[in-house]
């Protein structure tokens, strides 16, 4: 894992609408049934879920299997 790898991770979520600061606030509990994110607080202070693409879910799974594997939660 590299930190262009990390950084695709980000622009995918980026490019999926989520503004920055709500990629910041991601936690691993968001990550519902590796198939979608859950936004806590998203404008307005609502709440979404955001259904991810193949594609997104393995460069997100890639990048978090190596956090995991760094001791990172």
């Amino acid at each position: 894992m590299t930190l262009s790898e990390r950084n695709l991770a980000i622009l995918l979520l980026l490019l999926y609408g989520l503004r920055a600061s709500e990629v910041c606030k991601l936690n691993m509990e968001d990550y519902i049934d590796r198939t979608r994110l859950r936004i806590r607080k998203a404008k307005s202070d609502s709440k979404r879920t955001i259904p991810l693409n193949q594609e997104a879910r393995e460069v997100l799974d890639q990048y978090l299997e190596w956090c995991e594997a760094q001791g990172q939660e």
